[in-house]
């Protein structure tokens, strides 16, 4: 029989590192593989390789140079266009990988509409966000700004696994935050 209670941790879990997806790819994989490896986090058995040796190798590869070439203000606006594609799926699989009590069919349904949709949502602010960063600092400011994405995606990522709840209430509550704080911006006039 399947535990409600566990299945809404499994979702707010992968829905956390999803969101996380959007702002590094690789990160939240790596953080729910290795906490898979070491008995933190219950993987869904058709994501058990997540936390095999090659894959934390791999993983652990791509976000040193994902989090490297992200402070390089070329080759930022490349990650963004490549995360278009990349991000969403990154954040189904990183969904889907702790729904463990779900049947197929549902992981697949979470994993396409919630995980990709909530990576490709954070992606898209991250990138209109980097975009006007751009513009008003001429990139100058991308780098100090990819520090806090960074810095976020790791806490998130990391609290997603340990209290799943709690990092989405305030994946939830920042968005909205930030979400506000973009329309009231939008409403002023921009001084000639």
């Amino acid at each position: 029989m399947v535990n409600s209670g566990e299945v809404i941790l499994q979702i707010a879990t992968g829905l956390a590192l999803a969101a996380c997806c959007g702002l590094r790819a690789w990160l939240p994989l790596l953080v729910a593989g290795a906490a898979g490896r070491f008995g933190i986090l219950e993987l869904n058995a058709d994501f058990d390789w997540i936390a095999s040796d090659t894959s934390l190798i791999a993983l652990s590869l791509a976000t040193v140079l994902e989090l490297a070439a992200d402070k390089v203000p070329a080759l930022d606006h490349v990650l963004d266009l490549a995360g278009l594609v990349v991000r969403p799926v990154a954040g189904a699989l990183a969904a889907a990988s702790v729904a463990v009590d779900l049947p197929p069919m549902v992981v697949l349904v979470v994993a396409l509409i919630l995980g990709a949709g909530a990576a490709g949502a954070v992606q898209a602010s991250k990138a209109v966000a980097r975009w006007k960063s751009s513009l008003l600092s001429g990139a100058f400011a991308n780098p100090a700004l990819s520090l806090v994405e960074d810095f976020v995606a790791v806490a998130f990522s990391l609290l997603a696994v340990v209290l799943p709840l709690l990092a989405l209430a305030l994946l939830i509550g920042s968005g909205w935050t930030l979400w506000r704080l973009l329309r009231k911006l939008r409403r002023k006039p921009v001084p000639v």
